[in-house]
């Protein structure tokens, strides 16, 4: 179950951000991808995937009540949905974290992080930081070159419009440290680029 898993009554813009992120869902699933350069099955292997961000980690229920509280809301913005986003700003009101909850996992466990600039947007809910930061380093505005050197050289590319390019990670096999540990069996981390530096990211396990 989870905590006040149907509230929606923050002031923000739940329809524009929603869309938003099933929009960004919608063409990482879809766009037609090719390879990295020197790119193989080998160097994903090698592959650091962000698990964290800003101190809250992928399925750690700990983390988030560490940070967040036991309070904190999800918006009602898909109806029925068993698969609720809670977003939070960051301090300065130019940034958006958004926190997954998959059905029958914990209360406080969140499998999908998503962070991107708020735009528009407003939430009520905040955190006391400017910058929502990966624990591999990575935040809004870095270029390419510095997400691949973190992650790794096996990201595979779809050009999304003028100026415009995602990069995306998989790992699906099945003797993953990650996948094991979570029980899931795949994760996926998308970083989306405009004129070489990144305004979106979004990581974790596809709901199953």
């Amino acid at each position: 179950m989870t905590p006040d898993a149907a509230a929606s009554r923050a002031p923000m813009r739940p329809r524009a951000a929603a869309l938003g992120l099933v929009a960004f869902a919608a063409v990482l699933a879809t766009a037609p991808t090719q390879p990295a350069a020197g790119a193989g099955e080998g160097a994903c292997r090698a592959l650091w995937p962000d698990t964290a961000v800003s101190g809250i980690g992928l399925g750690d229920a700990d983390s988030a009540r560490r940070i967040l509280g036991n309070d904190y809301r999800y918006f009602g913005h898909e109806p029925q949905t068993d698969y609720p986003w809670a977003h939070f700003m960051s301090r300065d009101g130019k940034q958006m974290l958004s926190l997954r909850h998959h059905a029958g996992d914990l209360a406080h466990s969140h499998m999908e992080l998503s962070v991107r600039s708020a735009g528009t947007s407003t939430v009520e809910q905040s955190l006391v930081t400017d910058a929502f930061v990966t624990d591999r380093g990575i935040r809004l505005g870095v270029s390419q070159r510095f997400v691949r050197a973190r992650i790794g050289a096996c990201a595979r590319t779809a050009p999304t419009g003028t100026g415009a390019e995602t990069i995306r990670y998989e790992i699906t096999q099945a003797r993953s440290p990650l996948l094991a540990r979570h029980r899931m069996p795949r994760y996926y981390a998308t970083y989306e680029f405009q004129h070489g530096r990144l305004v979106r990211f979004q990581f974790g396990f596809d709901p199953v």
